[in-house]
């Protein structure tokens, strides 16, 4: 995430912001041995040889007074580092099973959806969710190919649909959410299906493509795509491990 502006102080080659002190080029370069700024001079905690003010209304300044300096603000550096630190490192802080645990009031819409059971070898039932609001947003869910619409349903705060799907097809899933007037669409193409399971060889074993699950080539390696894959040949103590069966030929 963020280092503090005085992190590493004046130490190092100034010029060299993306290596020095708190990596953000938009952040001057802060004394540490400078401490309390009370006054919100933002030239008292300046480095020697330097001729940017500092800011101590930055977050990450530690002024103990964000906000009598006029502020409690990061800079664009700072924010992107931030989404970067999300998108890469702590994703699961912004999953959607996260946000929807802990309560999250959104700014403004958000859009994301997830499935459970989207991809089905058997009849079954797919549950679709989304985030939750705290306040007042209208969901509209469509199950939708080019033949047909399975499911169009709609309502306030119906972050969560499930639907029946028996016969072998596979759907797009579109959802359309509105707050205050303003709406944001999303569509994930080819996001639920129901398909025949059917044995597939290799030169190692024949396996089941179970739920979710299955095997796949890549180049001469075959790669196993599952916590647990079934062979339709029969299982001795000696191939069955951490749930996968297997028997060679």
């Amino acid at each position: 995430g963020l280092f503090h502006t005085f992190h590493n102080a004046c130490d190092g080659d100034l010029s060299d912001c993306e290596e020095q002190g708190d990596k953000c080029c938009d952040t001057p370069p802060v004394n540490d041995s400078e401490k309390g700024n009370q006054n919100c001079n933002s030239a008292q905690k300046m480095c020697p040889n330097t001729s940017t003010p500092t800011q101590p209304g930055n977050c990450m300044d530690g002024t103990p007074d964000y906000f009598g300096c006029g502020g409690f603000w990061f800079t664009r550096n700072q924010a992107e580092r931030m989404h970067a630190t999300l998108q890469l490192v702590r994703k699961g802080l912004i999953s959607i099973d996260s946000i929807n645990q802990w309560g999250v009031r959104h700014c403004g819409l958000a859009m994301d959806f997830k499935g459970k059971q989207n991809i089905l070898c058997d009849p079954d039932t797919v549950t679709l969710y989304g985030l939750r609001y705290l306040d007042s947003v209208h969901y509209r869910w469509i199950v939708h190919n080019p033949n047909s619409t399975l499911i169009d349903e709609s309502g306030w705060n119906l972050h969560q649909v499930k639907f029946h799907i028996a016969n072998s097809d596979t759907f797009d899933v579109t959802l359309i959410m509105t707050q205050n007037g303003k709406s944001d669409t999303m569509t994930r193409q080819n996001y639920v299906m129901l398909r025949e399971c059917i044995p597939v060889a290799d030169t190692r074993a024949r396996w089941y493509f179970g739920q979710a699950e299955g095997h796949w080539f890549e180049s001469s390696n075959s790669h196993i795509n599952s916590q647990r894959v079934i062979s339709l040949n029969t299982c001795n103590p000696f191939s069955f491990l951490n749930g996968l069966c297997f028997t060679q030929y």
